[in-house]
């Protein structure tokens, strides 16, 4: 997160302000889905290293011309950061009550309160789960930098404080251990879980990036890099952050040592400035860059919640017109806020006394805080809405209880017993989030049969077992978790029949090797004497069915069905289905067609008679699963396995 520039004073660098630029610009261009930038939230390190080192030289230069003060610290922290984001705040909290569902109000209700608070980085860590808002539906989720940012500051000073006491040489010890600390709890954190949210968002696991700007400063007296190093560092710095931001990617493990790349890239640039002007530098001196860096701090506020804003209203991402007039809608607010907003309130002339402007931030504090507690205590100020709205609405609560519980995120395979729990289970659920939607339906079936379900069901995850084409971060907990699955069902006597589901168009079957993966899980199973039948997919859409039930009562209009075209379902789903059928057919599994219950032959139906099949897109709703009750009833009768000649329900193809 980039911190607000100082004035130009005598020390001024203005090729750090086109650091800035160089950071935020793939930043910008990342969230906004720019191809090329899949590595541009590096951008976020780049302003950590940069930070640690302007904050650290301003102390540093105070404390040794006797004008330093904790209290005068926190006032220009609280000048350079409170304004704009009070601003940025109070638009998005605007929008959000025009354009956000309940459900997503009360979500950024908890993330206002965080924010205005500096905790975000706690909140997304413990809230980036499967079952959570996805991260482009939150619009103050970029505030967690500025969380680990301003907890950084507020422990800081006091480090260097006591460090003081001792000599230069001790202050760059202490803050070279603690750094070394931090980093090699990142990068252990990350070799032991690649996914951690912890390793992502706190801010002792980025302490390090701080540190490493922050030793730079303390390091500055010291003789200088002679030009030709100076010109080779600059250059080596600029290709390093530039690899990063074009070189790595969502699937890359960071930070960790991947973070190493962009964050001693910007240590590089620094340094080869400190005793003059490179050719690198001079181009990031440049009037346009420097500009560009002194609007960062506003531009990093602004970008997100635009982008969020945009695609709620639009229901689906921009297109590339749409993406560059939000780029420069962004460029074009950030502008305005630094010149009418930030720059007022810079510097110890600024707008408001010290007492002022302490009790005009904690009177915004609270005001933000009492904003988010509303929307909290309103469920999401559904009053909003009008009754129609608030009951279609209630559909996104319409799904397993058991979700969190029995959906297994950890790469363990206890799975969960559905039905009579204290009967041996006859049936066997397995397959990801998609097939997770069957297993109350199962349940009930089951208890009305005194018998079980055991379901094993874990996100994004399909029911394989020698498949590699996932993203590395995830496919080691998936594949042992399949593993355990496999093996708890071919070790379990009772169960006679497994059901396998999953989204299956999701994932890139189209190469064979899906393919084999699944037919040699089902010439397993068979093999150990157990019955398989395949589910089949069901129709989906992009957005979510309850939210767009409600707008359409919000527009005045009242729907009576929410539908899209069968051929568009068939279309779609033609070469899975494809590959299912040749399954099938090799090895005498049994299918069951959800689309024989949710679609006719003209349309495929997400609400229909006053059910909504989904709780969002793609997800069945239990009142979803409810209507697919008589495909999956036969499964319980006594002989074990559907009618063969039955349809939709049949043998084979």
């Amino acid at each position: 997160m980039p911190t607000p520039p100082t004035h130009p004073a005598p020390g001024y660098r203005p090729d750090i302000d086109g650091l800035r630029a160089l950071a935020i610009l793939p930043v910008v261009l990342f969230h906004a889905g720019v191809p090329g930038f899949a590595g541009g939230f590096v951008g976020v390190d780049v302003f950590f290293v940069i930070s640690g080192f302007l904050i650290t030289r301003i102390i540093e230069d105070e404390h040794a011309s006797g004008r330093f003060s904790i209290a005068g610290f926190y006032e220009r922290r609280v000048r350079r950061i409170l304004p704009a984001l009070f601003t940025v705040l109070a638009c998005s909290t605007l929008f959000a009550a025009l354009l956000l569902m309940p459900t997503q109000y009360q979500a950024y209700s908890r993330s206002l309160i965080a924010a205005t608070l500096f905790v975000s980085s706690f909140l997304f860590r413990r809230e980036n789960g499967y079952f959570d808002l996805a991260s482009d539906e939150k619009p103050l989720l970029h505030t967690w930098s500025l969380s680990v940012e301003e907890l950084y500051y507020l422990f800081f000073p006091m480090i260097l404080i006591w460090a003081w006491r001792g000599s230069r040489d001790r202050q760059f010890l202490v803050l070279s251990l603690i750094g070394a600390v931090s980093f090699v709890a990142s990068a252990v954190g990350l070799q032991q879980d690649p996914d951690s949210k912890s390793v992502f968002f706190l801010p002792h696991f980025r302490a390090w990036e701080f540190l490493l700007g922050a030793l730079l400063a303390l390091a500055r007296p010291r003789p200088s890099m002679p030009r030709p190093l100076a010109e080779l560092a600059s250059l080596a710095g600029a290709i390093m952050i530039l690899a990063a931001v074009f070189g790595y990617s969502e699937s890359t493990v960071f930070p960790g040592t991947a973070a190493l790349l962009p964050c001693l890239g910007a240590a590089l640039l620094i340094a080869a400035g400190q005793g003059g002007e490179t050719r690198v530098g001079r181009a990031l001196a440049s009037p346009g860059t420097v500009f560009l860096g002194l609007i960062s701090y506003s531009l990093y506020l602004w970008h997100w919640p635009l982008l969020v804003f945009a695609r709620t209203y639009l229901g689906t991402e921009p297109n590339a017109w749409q993406t560059l007039v939000l780029i420069l809608l962004s460029v074009a607010l950030a502008a305005a806020t630094w010149r009418w907003i930030e720059r007022p309130f810079r510097g110890r002339r600024g707008l408001l006394t010290r007492r002022a402007l302490f009790g005009t931030a904690l009177a915004g504090m609270l005001l933000f805080v009492g904003i988010g507690i509303q929307g909290l205590t309103t469920q999401g100020w559904a009053g909003r809405f009008p009754p129609e709205a608030r009951h279609l609405l209630l559909a996104e609560e319409d799904r397993d209880p058991r979700q969190r519980e029995c959906m297994n995120v950890r790469p363990d395979a206890d799975g969960c017993l559905y039905g009579r729990t204290e009967a041996a289970p006859s049936i066997a659920l397995w397959g990801d989030s998609h097939a997770a939607g069957y297993a109350a339906m199962l349940g009930d079936l089951a208890d009305a049969h005194e018998t079980s379900v055991a379901v094993y069901t874990m996100p994004a995850c399909p029911p394989l077992v020698d498949w590699r084409p996932i993203d590395q971060e995830w496919r080691d907990r998936c594949t042992r978790f399949q593993g355990l699955a496999l093996g708890r069902i071919l070790d379990a006597p009772s169960i006679r029949t497994v059901l396998i589901g999953a989204n299956f168009a999701k994932y890139p079957y189209q190469d064979g090797s899906f393919e084999l993966a699944l037919g040699n899980v089902v010439e397993t199973l068979k093999t150990a004497g157990k019955q398989v039948a395949l589910i089949d997919p069901t129709p989906h859409t992009e957005r979510k069915v309850p939210e767009l039930l409600s707008r359409e009562f919000l527009a005045g209009r009242t729907p009576t069905e929410l539908s899209q075209p069968r051929a568009r379902f068939d279309s779609d789903t033609r070469d899975v289905r494809e590959m299912l059928d040749r399954i099938a057919r090799g090895y005498g599994t049994d299918r069951i067609r959800p689309e024989s219950r949710l679609c006719d032959s003209s349309k495929c139906y997400f609400y229909r008679h006053g059910t909504v099949y989904y709780y969002d897109g793609h997800h069945l709703s239990l009142s979803g699963a409810e209507a697919l009750k008589p495909l999956f009833a036969p499964l319980f009768e006594p002989a074990g396995i559907m009618d063969p000649d039955a349809d939709p329900i049949r043998r084979g193809p």
